[in-house]
């Protein structure tokens, strides 16, 4: 089943093969995955992983769901975002995002999240969203805040990122209060 998911600005579709150019000054950049756990990546790395995000398109039972993000006006990828199932007993996912280094400060990430989170809550029906990130990394940390995630948690030395043992930040929102959200949105407008 391909999903699309379409914001004002942006569309969120599965990956495909052609998106391997863009995908690659994505991944490849040392600044977009400074907090990320790979290195940045080779051309050949990237076209493996690209069909790697493609297959999960037809899983059974799918728990994965990783998108292109496509800027609707120019319909150039400019990032990535995924939802993963994580515990499918407990309704809980968790997500993540990266957006190249040009599409920085646009509010495209925040975007995408809120974008992911009325998927996860809505069409998945889940009851709790988790999202992880790096203490350094504010930009992240912002996307985080605005999108209502709360911080749950901080962990000391947690992940092993290059070399070197990081913080991180655990945050998650509940369905419940999603929906206080978008009812407080609705009131305001």
């Amino acid at each position: 089943m391909s999903t699309i998911l379409t914001t004002e600005r942006l569309r969120l579709r599965p990956f495909s093969e052609s998106d391997i150019d863009a995908a690659y000054v994505l991944w490849s950049d040392p600044k977009v995955v400074r907090y990320m756990r790979t290195e940045p990546m080779t051309r050949d790395q990237v076209t493996v992983h690209v069909q790697t995000l493609i297959a999960t398109i037809n899983a059974p039972e799918r728990r994965d769901f990783h998108f292109a993000i496509v800027h609707s006006g120019s319909n150039r990828l400019i990032g990535w975002c995924t939802l993963r199932v994580h515990d499918p007993g407990n309704r809980e996912a968790d997500i993540g995002y990266a957006i190249c280094r040009g599409a920085w400060g646009n509010g495209y990430t925040t975007e995408a999240a809120c974008t992911l989170l009325a998927f996860g809550f809505g069409a998945l029906n889940l009851h709790r969203i988790c999202a992880r990130c790096v203490p350094e990394n504010l930009a992240s940390v912002r996307v985080i805040e605005k999108i209502g995630m709360v911080c749950e948690g901080h962990k000391r030395k947690h992940r092993w990122i290059k070399g070197a043992w990081w913080d991180s930040r655990d945050h998650a929102i509940l369905d419940e209060e999603w929906e206080a959200l978008q009812t407080k949105d609705s009131a305001e407008r």
